[in-house]
Parts: structure tokens; sequence; C-alpha cells
């Protein structure tokens, strides 16, 4: 399997928890991609907002919904149609937003999963392939869900979702550099 984990320096988590008590949340409903799924979304599907997932977590870097901040994601668990994971997997598997941890106020959340009133997609150095579909709201409809419902929406699927594992590469994210703690340290 080759899974994708992320660790966090500890000054951009405590700028984080910072940042979400003094902030607050900024009203989903008039950003880009805001449906929220029926049902909520599990470990694996593509995501934007973190109350699209069951967990509440959706990975400011990787835009994929985690049990919790420590889990890793492997091809596998992506859950896009199958002419789609390998391109979608490439995305993810490079972070999909790889400026998130330097601009977390832009780009991370609270811990209910609501962006931060700061919150700007733009400047977290997202993959294009992902901009273009968070503006146009079809990033997390490339998720095979079985009755999944999100906005206007809703799957035609058959919510086979899941290939394979790929068990010829083992990848793990490199943390940066200097003392590292789990992205969501709040509870």
């Amino acid at each position: 399997h080759r899974h994708v984990s992320l660790n966090m320096p500890l000054a951009a988590v405590r700028g984080l928890m910072a940042a979400s008590k003094i902030a607050g949340a900024l009203s989903a409903a008039s950003l880009p991609s805001s449906c929220t799924p029926e049902p909520l979304m599990l470990h694996g599907s593509l995501c934007v907002y973190g109350y699209q997932c069951e967990s509440q977590f959706c990975c400011p870097n990787l835009k994929v919904c985690l049990r919790n901040s420590k889990a890793t994601v492997g091809p596998g668990d992506i859950k896009v149609r199958d002419g789609m994971r390998d391109e979608v997997w490439g995305i993810v598997a490079g972070r999909t937003c790889k400026q998130s941890g330097t601009n977390f106020q832009q780009c991370y959340q609270d811990q209910d999963g609501q962006p931060l009133d700061t919150w700007n997609q733009e400047v977290c150095g997202c993959h294009e392939e992902y901009m273009k579909r968070y503006k146009a709201g079809t990033w997390v409809t490339l998720n095979d869900i079985y009755g999944l419902k999100c906005g206007d929406y809703q799957a035609a699927s058959s919510g086979e979702g899941q290939a394979a594992p790929d068990v010829a590469t083992t990848v793990a994210a490199t943390p940066e550099a200097g003392t590292t703690v789990p992205v969501a340290a709040t509870t």
C-alpha cells in the first residue's frame, strides 16, 4: 500500500488553534463546494470542508476525509470512480494543497470543520485541477459513494468506488523539519 500521512510543525498547530479562537468560523454556505453531503462522508472520501466528513476532519493538505489527524490514506481508500483513480491519487499523494501549513489561517478550519473567516484557498498552494473543481463545486462529486447527495448532485453509480490496494509501492509524506505534532490537535 502506498500511504500518505501528515504531521505539522508545532508552531503551525498552535497558530491554527489561536486563529480558530480569534477569527471564528465563516459561513460556508457562501463559499464554493459548500454542499453538505448526505450521508456524511467516510475516511478516504474527497472533501473541501471538515463538516462534509463523518469525522469532521478534512485534511487541509490532502483534501480527503480522514478518521483523525493521525490517520493515513492509500490509493485503495480513495472513493472515486475507477477511471479517475490514478489522476486523483496523483493529486492527493502529491499533497493537494502544499502550502496550507504555511498559510493555516486561510487554509484550515475550526474544530467543527467550518472554515475560518480568513478562508482563502487561493493562497494554499493547491493543485490546479483541485482549484478548478473547488470553484466549480465538483471535487466532492468525484466521490463514487452509493446514494451520495451533495447540493444538486446525487450519485448514480453502483457505489463500487474502492479498487484493489496497490501493494507495489510504499511511501509516507515527509514532515517538515522541526518538532512535529498531528495536524488537528484541537478537541
